[in-house]
């Protein structure tokens, strides 16, 4: 059983807490994310494929991770632009 936590600090934490160790880290080292504002989980359907962590940042990136028990990988990240009129 997996808790997935993230926030201010920029950082998404997978704790697994059938294991009690320290969380596993995931990071943009060049910190372009910004804040993690949204947490997904979406569950693939089997173990074996692992599951999906998609989450979004302050800056704009929607970032999707495949997560299984031995192995964190990034799959993509995504730039959402959001265009306004000032048409009233």
């Amino acid at each position: 059983m997996a808790l997935f936590s993230a926030g201010d600090d920029e950082t998404l934490r997978i704790w697994d807490l059938n294991e009690k160790a320290k969380p596993h880290v995931i990071q943009d080292r060049l910190q372009r994310w910004g804040q993690v504002t949204c947490l997904k989980w979406i569950s693939a359907g089997s173990s074996e494929n692992g599951e999906l962590i998609c989450f979004g940042t302050g800056r704009g990136l929607v970032i999707l991770y495949q997560w299984s028990k031995d192995l964190v990988s990034k799959i993509r990240a995504f730039q959402i632009v959001v265009l306004t009129s000032d048409v009233v």
